[in-house]
This record gives structure tokens, C-alpha cells and sequence, in this order.
């Protein structure tokens, strides 16, 4: 599979809803978009994907949202899969949910804390 351009990049970040492309002044540009990191439970609102170019900062945030495992845009769930945003079920949710370490380790400290707090 070829390599996406960053504007085919942009048009792909449209697809999970509201985003643009915005400047805040010459050379300091952002991604602006609406959606929710659905594993740490994490808002993700405003700006992401900061660079010099328009090309820096959709490149940026794509880095990120692409590589995340589940990403909630409207009342959807997506992951991408490598090609195109991939809609996901509940049950698909919830298991990557439980299977992403950061999940699996907060577990094992909140589980550490109340068997320390345990008499």
C-alpha cells in the first residue's frame, strides 16, 4: 500500500467528523477537532497536531490518532485500520478497553492500593 499524502491524511481525519485545519498565526498551525480518546476516557478537544506547515500539523495528528486503538467521533467508535476508519461494536470497545496496558496497569494499582489499605 502507498503512502498517504498529508492532504488525503486531513480528508481521512474529516471523516470521523468536524475538523479543520486552522492557523493561529503564520507558522503555527493546528488540527482542530472533536473527539474522545474511548480507552483512557480522555476529551480530546481543540488543537492537536501543532506544526510549522499545514503538511507538519495534520502529519502530527495523524501520528496519533491513527496508532490509537479505539477513537469515539459523534456516538461512534472507529479504529483505523490501516485503509479506512473501521466502525467499532461495543464488545469491541469494551475488549480493547481491557486489554490496553494502561487500563491493565491502573487495575493492578488500584487492586496494590486497597489490599494495602486492607487491616
Amino acid at each position: 500500500m502507498r503512502d498517504m499524502s498529508w492532504e488525503e491524511k486531513l480528508l481521512c481525519l474529516q471523516g470521523l467528523g468536524e475538523t479543520s485545519l486552522r492557523m493561529r498565526e503564520p507558522g503555527n498551525w493546528y488540527v482542530d477537532a472533536r473527539r474522545r480518546d474511548c480507552i483512557r476516557g480522555i476529551f480530546a478537544v481543540g488543537a492537536y497536531g501543532n506544526g510549522n506547515t499545514p503538511q507538519a500539523a495534520v502529519e502530527a495528528d495523524w501520528a496519533i490518532i491513527s496508532k490509537e486503538p479505539c477513537v469515539r467521533a459523534g456516538d461512534a467508535h472507529y479504529t483505523w485500520n490501516g485503509s479506512m476508519w473501521d466502525r467499532l461494536t461495543d464488545s469491541e470497545v469494551a475488549t480493547r478497553r481491557e486489554l490496553h496496558p494502561e487500563v491493565a496497569e491502573n487495575k493492578r494499582a488500584a487492586a496494590a492500593y486497597v489490599a494495602q489499605r486492607k487491616p
